[in-house]
């Protein structure tokens, strides 16, 4: 079965083993790329809604892989912005030309992000690793963390009503994303001051959004949003794509509060820095909760300093 095949079969059964044992039974360096391609949660090809126009597909016999190298080159250029915005439609329809149908329809299926098969990254990865995974840290509350256990000092921080959203730029760009990886939409009012923030560097925000749901951050969504972003994390973009942070909580919150308050002078007044505790022990951690709690806030998180940003739940962040 060609890559088309075997992806077209995977959309026709409900089964995950099913769709799996396909995958592995016609697996091929081909098909592994196209599932790269797809599934890397970090790359974005195009804006969503972005109507692609392709040229008449060729009617070439030679087999799936004949040309592909037109479809690799353009999607890799694409994740890479070498593509400059005013070309973007003509490079596309160019490398078009080139692929038959079904060739096409994969193409489409890689640059929107959806292989339209229920083959997913985790899917993949219970067997063959290789695909990026999107993963956030996760506080522990106490019934799963003994709060005797808590490292001091620690930095405590209110817990803001929102949604949670992860900030990857890149080149010059904000890409806002759910902590599942998800792309968040209606966001983009929050670039200039998060680039300038930025610096020239691609970093990881990581932080709240305010005033807002889910609703407001689908892709249709016209509302004008009048929340805040509160920052409460930051590391660089690369090391949170590894999915590797060895930089102290610490070093960490030192860097944001430097980021933020010797950045230029931003013309709007957006982002936000997340007000925290300096904490010493277990007293200090209940007065500053009972002081939150009589401002509205119904949480806290008690942050150590000392560990690393940690991919998944961590006893290093305890809600309280």
């Amino acid at each position: 079965m060609t890559p088309y095949e075997v992806i077209h079969a995977c959309g026709e059964t409900e089964s995950k083993k099913s769709k799996m044992a396909l995958i592995d039974e016609h697996t091929s360096k081909v098909l592994k790329g196209i599932l790269r391609l797809a599934l890397d949660p970090f790359t974005i090809y195009i804006d969503k809604g972005y109507e692609l126009k392709f040229a008449e597909p060729m009617e070439h016999t030679e087999g799936f892989d004949y040309n592909w190298k037109y479809a690799v080159h353009l999607v890799k250029s694409l994740s890479s912005k070498l593509v400059k915005a005013e070309d973007l439609d003509k490079t596309i329809f160019d490398t078009s030309a080139n692929l038959n149908g079904e060739q096409q329809d994969i193409l489409h299926r890689i640059l929107t992000k959806d292989l339209k098969c229920g083959v997913t990254a985790k899917m993949v990865n219970k067997d063959k690793k290789g695909i990026p995974t999107f993963k956030v840290q996760e506080a522990m509350r106490p019934e799963k963390a003994e709060v005797s256990e808590i490292a001091f000092p620690s930095m405590v921080e209110p817990i803001h009503k929102g949604i949670r959203c992860i900030i990857l730029t890149k080149n010059k760009e904000a890409f806002y994303h759910s902590t599942d990886g998800t792309v968040l939409e209606n966001l983009n009012k929050f670039s200039e001051e998060i680039l300038i923030l930025c610096g020239g560097r691609n970093l990881m925000f990581d932080c709240i959004i305010t005033g807002i749901d889910e609703k407001d951050v689908k892709k249709k969504a016209k509302k004008k949003l009048k929340g805040k972003c509160v920052l409460l994390d930051v590391m660089p973009t690369s090391a949170f794509q590894r999915g590797a942070c060895t930089i102290a909580q610490g070093s960490r919150i030192a860097t944001l509060r430097e980021i933020y308050f010797d950045s230029p002078e931003r013309d709007t007044n957006r982002v936000k820095l997340v007000k925290g505790k300096l904490c010493n022990n277990i007293k200090d951690v209940e007065k500053y909760l009972k002081k939150m709690k009589a401002k509205g806030h119904a949480n806290v998180i008690v942050k150590d300093l000392k560990a690393p940003y940690t991919f998944g739940e961590s006893g290093s962040w305890i809600i309280l």
